[in-house]
């Protein structure tokens, strides 16, 4: 548990945010400028408030009115920033055991093999930061903050240089440690694709203020569309649960009120609940019902809404649940597509 009573005054800025956190991992998104570096070092200790408080579990951070102020170094909070940081003229085994120096052993929450085993970084402890790839060296940064025997993980959009690959890579990583630990994560994230596959909690930040805080699906369709549409108006995503695996075809089938969804096969059981990113211009639209075509999924619907853009219309499709369908101008006229037309959504 993390409360937060903050109030923190620039000449152009201010931060005024009260709220608790509780879930083990939980995202704090916001656009550019909206205070969520700020927040993270002020809970690190790198940055103090003007006045308010910051308790973690029953230990007291900061309290203006009591006159605490824990050092950064005594408030036991890892803290993984954009680069990461490894120390250049350091061996990579040197760099991952530096917050162990002034560690007792009794304190001592994570096993240097245990984590260099979770985070397949063995064949790197004996180069330097130097040579490594990205993803390497944020991993090792992760190393680095777990043997230092953290109470709670800040990241603060620890993913921005990296490639989409390396991305999900990494979020298996951050995953099995957040599992394997229970460690509570608190992460500074842009990407709405990273804050539905791995938050559990989600607080939506703008001018320095709470606008939002809960599950991501329920945020992002209430708040997150309304405030940031640059950031979700490209892609539907879809709250469903698992109902059946199709190990020979590699297939699972997930289902949203009632409507039947064909996806990859994922490891995850029967009844699991899953989110499904689709982009807008991966759906084809067709007047009739296709036959003896390699897409799996064909789902009937009915046109809502259209929305014309520059050379693009966007549709909103009712097919049980909203889905929204990226076409050309000319499609729309050749199909002759009006709101009420039936039309069967490709993918």
């Amino acid at each position: 548990m993390l409360e937060l009573d903050l109030h923190k005054h620039f000449d152009n800025f201010h931060i005024q945010l009260q709220c608790s956190i509780s879930h083990p991992f939980t995202a704090i998104f916001g656009a550019s400028g909206a205070g969520k570096t700020t927040l993270l070092n002020m809970i690190a200790g790198l940055t103090n408030p003007n006045r308010g408080k910051i308790i973690l579990e029953t230990k007291i951070l900061f309290d203006s009115d009591r006159g605490i102020s824990i050092r950064p170094q005594h408030r036991r909070i890892g803290y993984i920033f954009q680069e990461s940081r490894l120390f250049p003229h350091m061996s990579i085994r040197e760099n991952i055991l530096y917050g162990l120096k002034n560690l007792p052993k009794s304190e001592q929450r994570f096993q240097e093999k245990d984590v260099v085993e979770t985070l397949g970084i063995g064949m790197l402890l004996d180069r330097t930061p130097k040579g490594l790839s990205g993803g390497e060296r944020q991993r090792c940064a992760l190393a680095r903050a777990l043997l230092a025997s953290p109470s709670l993980l800040l990241m603060d959009e620890p993913m921005a240089a990296l490639d989409r690959r390396t991305k999900l890579q990494f979020l298996h990583f951050l995953k099995q440690v957040q599992h394997d630990y229970a460690l509570p994560i608190l992460y500074v994230s842009h990407d709405v694709d990273n804050v539905l596959s791995f938050a559990d909690d989600v607080l939506v930040m703008e001018s320095g203020t709470r606008v939002a805080q809960g599950k991501p699906i329920n945020v992002l369709s209430q708040t997150i569309r309304s405030r940031f549409p640059k950031s979700t108006d490209s892609t539907n995503y879809i709250s469903a649960h698992i109902v059946e695996h199709r190990i020979e075809d590699g297939q699972s089938v997930v289902q949203s009120n009632g409507v039947s969804v064909c996806i990859p096969l994922i490891d995850k059981p029967v009844q699991s609940h899953v989110t499904l990113s689709l982009h807008t211009s991966e759906i084809m639209v067709s007047l009739h019902r296709p036959k003896q075509i390699s897409a799996r999924n064909v789902l009937e619907g009915i046109v809502q809404k259209i929305t014309l853009r520059e050379t693009r219309v966007l549709l909103t499709v009712d097919v049980g649940f909203s889905m929204s369908v990226d076409i050309a101008r000319a499609a729309l006229v050749d199909l002759n597509l009006q709101t009420g037309t039936t039309v069967f959504l490709i993918f």
